[in-house]
C-alpha cells in the first residue's frame, strides 16, 4: 500500500513512551478510537516530498479523523532535498500542527513555527494537503520570514526546491555579503511545480544594508548598499537607495528583469542616478 512504502522509506525511529489508547468495539470494528502518547529521539529520513528529521521531541493525541501534535527540539536537524540544498541545524525548534484525515486526502496546518540558529531567526506558518490520489501533486501554502541573517548565507537558506534554475544562479552570483534585516518567503502551489507552473503564486522579499550586490557576473558590485529585493515567481525587482559603484555615490538605481514569453532569456535593465567624477562615470560606461 502507498502508506506502507512510505514508512518503509523514511524509516520512523525514536522511544514511544507514556501510551494511551481508548476505543470502543463493536460489530468486530473498533470505533471512537483515541490515542495519546510522547515520542523521544524522534527521527526519519527524508522521502519525496517528506522532509528528514532528527533529534525531535513529539506529544500527540488523535481520533480518527483528527489530530494534534506539539513539536520541539533543542538540537534539531532538518534534511529536505525536496526543497532545501543541505541539511540546516537549528539550536531551537517549536511548532504546534493540527492534521486532519480526510476521505480524500491529509491536510496539516501549523501554528507559529520557530527556528533559530547561530545564523539567523525565523518564523513560519505552513499549510500542507497530501492528497490520496499520488498521481496528483500536494500542495503547499507557507509564508516564512527571515532575520539578523548574514547576507553570503542567503544561497543556503534560499528554498531552492520551489525556484527556477535561471533565478537561483542570478541570486546566488547576486548577493555577496551584508546584512540580511528581513527576508520573506511566500508560496501557494504544487509541490510538483514544474507540471503545473500557471498554478503556482511564489514571491520572496529581501531587505539588505551594508551589502555587495552584482548584477551580472562580469560587473564590478554595487558596494556599502542598501538594497530591496522583490522577486516574483521569476521576475525580479532590486532597489538600490544608498552605496557605491566604481567610487561613485548611488542616489537610486533599478535592476528589474523581464521577458516576453516563457522561452525567452531574461532582459536585464539597469536605470539610476549616479554621483561622481567624469572620470569614474567612464568607468562605469566601460
Amino acid at each position: 500500500s502507498p502508506g506502507r512504502d512510505v514508512l518503509t522509506h523514511i524509516s520512523p525511529q525514536g522511544l514511544l513512551q507514556d501510551i494511551h489508547l481508548r476505543g470502543t468495539l463493536q460489530g468486530g470494528q473498533f470505533d471512537d478510537v483515541y490515542a495519546s502518547a510522547e515520542v523521544l529521539g524522534f527521527a526519519m529520513l527524508p522521502y519525496k516530498f517528506i522532509p528528514g528529521v532528527q533529534n525531535l521531541h513529539a506529544d500527540f493525541e488523535l481520533n480518527k479523523t483528527l489530530g494534534f501534535v506539539s513539536l520541539h527540539s533543542d538540537d534539531f536537524l532538518l534534511d529536505y532535498p525536496a526543497l532545501m540544498r543541505e541539511m540546516l541545524p537549528f539550536d531551537w525548534f517549536d511548532a504546534q500542527v493540527k492534521v486532519q484525515l480526510l476521505d480524500d486526502s491529509i491536510v496539516m496546518e501549523t501554528g507559529l513555527v520557530t527556528l533559530n540558529n547561530e545564523d539567523a531567526r525565523t518564523t513560519t506558518k505552513v499549510s500542507m494537503w497530501f492528497p490520496r490520489d499520488t498521481s496528483v501533486s500536494p500542495r503547499i501554502r507557507a509564508l516564512s520570514t527571515f532575520r539578523g541573517l548574514d547576507a553570503s548565507l542567503t544561497p543556503k537558506y534560499l528554498p531552492a526546491g520551489i525556484l527556477q534554475e535561471g533565478l537561483i544562479t542570478f541570486l546566488d552570483d547576486s548577493v555577496i555579503g551584508g546584512d540580511l534585516l528581513r527576508g520573506d518567503i511566500l508560496f501557494n502551489g504544487p509541490l510538483d511545480w514544474r507540471k503545473q507552473e500557471e498554478d503556482l503564486n511564489m514571491q520572496l522579499g529581501f531587505m539588505m544594508d551594508n551589502t555587495a550586490f552584482r548584477f551580472l557576473p562580469d560587473w564590478a558590485p554595487v558596494t556599502n548598499a542598501q538594497v530591496d529585493v522583490i522577486v516574483d515567481r521569476v521576475f525580479v525587482d532590486a532597489y538600490v537607495i544608498d552605496g557605491t559603484y566604481y567610487g561613485s555615490s548611488i542616489e537610486q538605481l533599478l535592476v528589474t528583469t523581464q521577458r516576453e514569453d516563457k522561452g525567452d532569456p531574461f532582459l536585464l535593465t539597469v536605470t539610476g542616478l549616479v554621483n561622481g567624477s567624469a572620470s569614474q562615470g567612464l568607468e562605469i560606461l566601460q
